[in-house]
């Protein structure tokens, strides 16, 4: 065997790769998993966290309202003639349990409700701006003949942090007929 044979039988001294090429590599590695963590974190999980908080987070309950039977009041114009008005309400009010407590006072509250109506004229009642008068002083009325029905230690069990404005809310007037 010659040198010649010996050299080509011999294996070629493998080329030493650089340390710079493996630095890279292993970075592209890591940022390729990086951001691909970034995106299934910002894609898929955190859509998936909020979408389980919202369905998880309780709802505000809905307004409770009691209606109230329509009922006929005379009352007088400013020119003297008398005026028939029909009336219905409906009273919200905090929850269900406050409406079935209300149940036992209504004679009173319908009462307050007609002497708050007698306060005014037919001809008030027709305007919207007399109707909301008539509003604010029958919610007013409703809420003090409650006050000294019940005691202010049941409006504060029944209404909770809303007992300071009364236990009844607000008052709407699905039947309203001046004649």
């Amino acid at each position: 065997m010659t040198d010649q044979t010996a050299a080509a039988a011999a294996p070629a001294p493998a080329k030493r790769r650089s340390p710079m090429i493996w630095i890279i590599l292993v970075l592209f590695v890591l940022f390729a998993a990086g951001g691909g963590g970034a995106a299934w974190y910002f894609l898929i999980a955190k859509p998936k966290q909020e979408a389980e908080a919202a369905a998880h987070a309780p709802e505000a309950p809905l307004p409770f309202t009691l209606p109230i039977k329509p009922f006929v009041i005379s009352v007088p114009s400013a020119d003297g003639a008398s005026h028939f008005i029909q009336l219905g309400a409906n009273l919200q009010l905090p929850g269900s349990s406050a409406g079935e407590v209300i149940n036992n006072v209504l004679p009173q509250l319908q009462d307050a409700m007609r002497q708050t109506v007698l306060a005014f004229k037919a001809d008030d009642l027709q305007t919207a701006d007399g109707i909301n008068k008539m509003r604010a002083a029958m919610l007013t009325q409703v809420n003090e003949t409650l006050a000294h029905l019940l005691g202010d230690a049941r409006i504060m069990q029944l209404a909770g942090p809303d007992a300071k404005t009364g236990l009844v809310q607000n008052i709407f007037f699905p039947t309203l007929v001046v004649e």
